[in-house]
């Protein structure tokens, strides 16, 4: 069980402006974060873009989880067969990046 200074401390860096922006800036150099999840948004490069998202991410505790967009990709070995892929919102990736 987590001690009650731990769970301080972690809520204290989640709730961070620069864990927060870290976590934004993370998820925008992966190249993933060009392709759109259900919300069909994607994760521009601007500041206007990063800060928007910034504004959706400091209320996570409220933000609904969205459903995941799945898709079916090839398999390496065959191109006949295909595996799902499952892409989530932009913004349930910046919480994961977050956390």
């Amino acid at each position: 069980m987590k001690s009650p200074q731990t769970r301080r401390l972690f809520e204290l860096f989640i709730h961070s402006l620069l864990f927060q922006v870290q976590a934004i800036e993370l998820l925008s150099k992966n190249p993933g974060s060009k392709t759109p999840g259900i919300d069909a948004k994607i994760l521009s490069n601007t500041f206007n873009s990063k800060f928007e998202l910034l504004k959706l991410l400091k209320q996570f505790r409220s933000n609904k989880i969205m459903p995941l967009k799945r898709i079916l990709i090839p398999k390496n070995n065959n191109l006949n067969e295909k595996r799902p892929l499952s892409i989530p919102s932009i913004l349930d990736r910046a919480t994961q990046a977050l956390f």
